[in-house]
Order: C-alpha cells, then structure tokens, then sequence
C-alpha cells in the first residue's frame, strides 16, 4: 500500500509540475505527446478533425480564463455557435441545442467580440446580408444569447473602442453616406439604445479610404490607444485625450490631439488592411500593409526616441514613419467564407519562434494554401533587396491544408503557445507548433479588461477592452530591448485575434525589468518580472482609491523542474528503501534476540 501511495503521489507532482498551462495542471487528459520538432496537424486530437466549424472569433464565453471560439458552419452561415475550450478534455467542445448559439435569418457577413453590458461576459457585434445595421447579442455564459439593440447603418465599417475612458465599449461607424460618429455606450442595462453622436470634426471633405482598416492603437508612445482612420488626405491620427475630453468632442483645428500623416491607402490600388504591430521590437507600434497588385508588404516604420527606465510611457511628439518595402513577390487574393462573409487581404502576426519579432502568416492567393513569413530582424540597415521576411520553408503541415481561407496565431490552452488555426471551407485545422519544446523563458503575456472590479463576483469577469497596451523593457545580449502591444486594435473583417498581448522573449538576459500598461485615461508600470507568465489586470477595485489588481500567473517550469522533480522521486524511493531496510533489519534483530531468549529458557529450565 505504502509503494501504491508513493507511486500516484509521484504521478501527481509530474502532472501538475509539468502541466502545459499556466492556467493549472494536466486534466484527464494530456496534450499531444511525442510530436515532432517543428509544425503538426493536431486536429484530431483538440476535437477539429471532423467537424465543420470555422473559427470566426476568439473570447472566454465562460470565464474560464480560457479561450473559446465562436464558429459558424461554412455551408450554412446563418448559425453561430459556441466552441468551449475544455481544459480538462484538452478539445473543443461544441455547445449545441435549439437555443445554442445566435440564429440568424440570413448569413453573417461580419463579427466582433466584446461586453457590451459591462457584466463582466463578453457578447456579439454581428453584421449580416440584405442589412446596413449590426446587432448586438447579450451572452449569458452559457452558449446561449439573447438579441439586443441594433446599430443603424454600420455595415460600411466599424470599430469597438473606448470613446471616453470609462473602459466601456463604444463602436466607431462610417455610414454609407461616408458620416463619421459613435454610437456611445452606456452600460450596464441591457437592451438600452447605444446613442448615435455625430462627428463634426472639421474634416469633411476627408473621405475614408478603406473603412476595415481602423484602428485603435498606441501610435505616440502615451501607453494609451489613439484613433486612427486613413482617409483620402492621408492618415487621420486622434490622440487619446485622456481625462481632458471624449473622442467625439475632439476637432481637427486642435492640434494637441490631431495629426494627419502622410501616408495614404487606396482599394482601388487594391492595397489590403492595415496591420498594427511592433515589427521590429523597438517598443513602437508600427504599420504593415499588403498590396495584391504590387504584390509586396510596405511597412511603415514608427521612429520614435527611446525612452529610459519608468519612462516607457512618456509621448513622443516627434514621432515620424520611414516606408520600407519588407517582402516581394507574395500573391494576395481576397478571399469568401461561405456565401456571405468576404475577407479583405490581411495579413495576421504572432511569434512562432519567439525571437521578440513578429512573424506573419498570409494566403497565397495561387496555391489557395497558407505561407508562414519568418521575420528576419535585420530592421537597423537598409538592405538592397527586400530580405526583412523570407518564406519559413519547413511548414508542410500548414501547406497540407487545402482550399485555405484564412489562418491566425492561437494560444492553445493558454500554456504560453504559437500554434496556428487554418480556416478552410470545410471546417478548421490546428497546426501544433513544436520549435521550441525545450528553450526556457520564451514568453510574456498580458490582458487588461474592463471597468469591473476584481471583487465583482466569482468567477472573476474576464472582459478584455480593445485598445489596452502594454509594453515591455528587458536586457538581452544585444543590449536593453523594449516591445510594445495593443490588444484587439481592429474589428471588422475576420481578424481572428484574441484580445491579449502576447511578446516573444527569447533574447531575454534574466527578468522582465518593467512591464506598463495603458487603458482609459491612464496607465500602470511594475518592475522585476519573471518571464514565462501571464498578467490579467482589472484597472478598477470600486473603492474610489483608482488603484489596480493584477494576478500573475507563472508557468511551470518544465525544463528546469523536470531534474528537480526526478531527483526527489529519486530521494523519495531511496529513502523509503532505506526506510524499509531498516524496518527489516530491526524485524531480524528482535527475531534473533526472541530465539536466544527462548534457547535461555530451554536450557535453564533443563
């Protein structure tokens, strides 16, 4: 019995040491085990191989902490439903039922994700054909939604974002007339009409170029996220004015909160969305945009100062962009989901091999088949030929899924991942990335969510608001590096993002030296981080003090744990030999002292 105890208490310190998530340990059932070095098809074994659900968003619809789906039927498109990650199964598992999911009378043509009432679970912003107008659905945690207020006139583009820093979602609109405005939300009651504002900010005569490419995101370094909309002037860019004004009260003649960048956007010229994100890991967001005619990626590079220590959120007014032409001869297509949802060139970014620079997956618009872009890194120098990404060659399984759709970056099981989801017309696959199974502090993640206090309830709430950037400082061999991220900046159009901040840190020397970040009206900085986490910061307790929580959440640390793990066992199954040994021993001495007592007897008795 002894040993039988021994054994499952072994057992159990191996499961929840080295559990993949940082989440918990191992459920009943383990991730793939024994998967090659480099990319693999683990469809089957998360519950994707046979099903024909396409990914078409990304939230906790439970407040696990864990990321779900939602996913619509290809052939259908009138349905969406819940996917739940289940931890403990390690699989999807679809919630289903006659009251599952959001019906539609006819196809989604559009999606977003975010909590619309303020409860803490966040809810659906859907667009569908033969409609101008969006629809908000109220989830209720548990698969199911009921159908809320209508947005008139939004289907020419939209863009959830904070309008006046209560870290409540407001939605920017371009109506089909080409007028700009918000619809200003004021939760927490349900069913209440979002308030159409009208935005007179002086620059009629300034059409939107390509209303999909919005965005809300940290162009100026202020750690806080800044409007931007690319017209036929250049690109607009509002400054978050913080506690001073909304969004909506913000004029062009105000050029404290103004800027117009020369930098310009043409769907006739069949450029595709803009890309927000820190290419080259200087701390700055920057702008990526493919075009299907030049059949190359332009990226703007954002030039800004670098900042010191606890000065990581100071605004740089000099803020400039340098245009580079990052790759060649890459074939764009725009591509169809189902019968209704069409999706514009996008290109989507992640970390597969955790170097801190952000690599891209795109579609090849001639083999219909996904192709994973490696970032090369070499951003200090101006080469002659376009080397900043080469086409990652050793992704057979990625190039195995036929009739691609779209692809994105998805931390399965929030352990810390890269793996990658490839939307196909028949349902969608998972590409499990294994390059690098045994390198140690790779990664740092950060969500920051809305206005509800840590304390609210259990679960906790687990609302993250667009917009909310964090940024990183660390020392690395090559020197102090510093990255930046806004979560979720975009809405429209099939973005497949789940709204976190996820940083490759490879490179790292030791720890985080400080991490920040910016939502509302103001930003937060901690110091001396370990690598290999996750933050989830609720920027409210409602207790009127303005003051932050934080739960950080470490990995287990499998590479270094594993020897510590097997050397206690080790001891442990020693010592309990040495133990039983003894116990032996002793048992013999007794028994040998009984017999030469009971011989004494004999013999005195005789």
């Amino acid at each position: 019995m002894v040993w039988y105890w021994l054994v499952w208490m072994i057992f159990g310190i191996l499961r929840i040491v080295l559990g993949s998530s940082i989440l918990g340990g191992s459920g009943t059932r383990d991730p793939p085990l024994f998967t090659p070095v480099g990319l693999s098809d683990q469809s089957d074994h998360v519950g994707l191989g046979q099903v024909p659900w396409a990914f078409v968003a990304f939230g906790d619809f439970n407040r696990d902490r864990f990321v779900d789906a939602l996913v619509v039927d290809p052939s259908k498109m009138n349905r969406v439903l819940v996917a739940i990650w289940d931890h403990d199964l390690y699989r999807f598992v679809l919630r289903e039922g006659t009251d599952a999911g959001i019906g539609l009378s006819t196809g989604v043509t559009s999606l977003a994700v975010a909590d619309f009432d303020n409860d803490g679970d966040v809810d659906v912003l859907l667009t569908t054909e033969n409609s101008q107008g969006a629809r908000i659905w109220y989830s209720n945690r548990d698969g199911t939604f009921v159908p809320g207020p209508v947005l008139e006139d939004v289907a020419s583009g939209f863009l959830i974002m904070d309008g006046n820093g209560d870290l409540a979602p407001d939605v920017f609109a371009i109506r089909s007339s080409g007028e700009r405005g918000f619809y200003r939300n004021t939760p927490p009651a349900r069913n209440q009409s979002l308030t159409w504002l009208p935005w007179r900010a002086g620059n009629d005569l300034c059409q939107v170029s390509i209303p999909v490419s919005t965005g809300f995101v940290d162009l100026n370094g202020d750690c806080l996220p800044d409007l931007i909309v690319p017209t036929s002037c250049g690109l607009e860019v509002w400054y978050n004015p913080g506690e001073e004004k909304d969004f909506w009260d913000l004029r062009s003649t105000d050029s404290e909160y103004y800027r117009l960048v020369d930098v310009f956007l043409d769907g006739t010229n069949r450029d595709g969305v803009i890309a927000f994100v820190d290419i080259n890991g200087d701390g700055t967001n920057d702008l990526v945009i493919p075009n299907s005619g030049s059949e190359n990626v332009r990226v703007y590079l954002n030039l800004q100062t670098q900042r010191k220590y606890a000065m990581l959120c100071e605004p740089d007014p000099e803020w400039k962009l340098e245009s580079v032409i990052a790759v060649s001869n890459v074939r764009f297509s725009e591509q169809q989901l189902g019968s209704s949802w069409k999706i514009p060139v996008s290109l989507r970014f992640g970390d597969f091999n955790f170097d801190g620079l952000p690599d891209f997956l795109a579609l090849n618009g001639d083999t219909g088949k996904i192709e994973l872009f490696e970032n090369k890194g070499d951003w200090g120098v101006i080469p002659r030929m376009p080397l900043y990404f080469t086409r990652f060659e050793s992704d057979a399984a990625l190039r195995a899924v036929d009739d691609a759709i779209a692809a994105s970056f998805f931390d399965l099981d929030e352990s810390g991942r890269q793996d990658i989801v490839v939307v196909h017309d028949r349902g969608t696959r998972l590409i499990w990335n294994n390059y690098n199974k045994h390198a140690d502090a790779l990664f740092f993640k950060g969500t920051g969510l809305n206005a509800l206090s840590y304390f609210e309830s259990k679960p906790h709430p687990f609302a993250p608001v667009p917009g909310n950037t964090f940024k990183l400082s660390f020392d690395s061999p090559e020197g102090r590096v510093q990255h930046t991220c806004s979560q979720c900046p975009q809405s429209l159009h099939l973005p497949l993002q789940a709204c976190n901040c996820f940083f490759g840190l490879r490179r790292i020397s030791n720890y985080i030296e400080e991490m920040t970040m910016g939502g509302a009206s103001s930003s937060r900085a901690w110091s001396n981080l370990m690598p290999n986490a996750m933050a989830v910061i609720w920027p409210d307790t409602s207790d009127g003090t303005k003051s932050w929580w934080m739960e950080y959440f470490a990995q287990r640390r499998g590479g270094q744990m594993r020897g510590v793990v097997v050397f206690l066992s080790a001891s442990m199954i020693f010592l309990a030999f040495g133990i039983w040994y003894l116990s032996w021993r002793e048992r013999q001495e007794d028994r040998k002292e009984l017999y030469e007592k009971a011989d004494m007897f004999g013999f005195v008795t005789m």
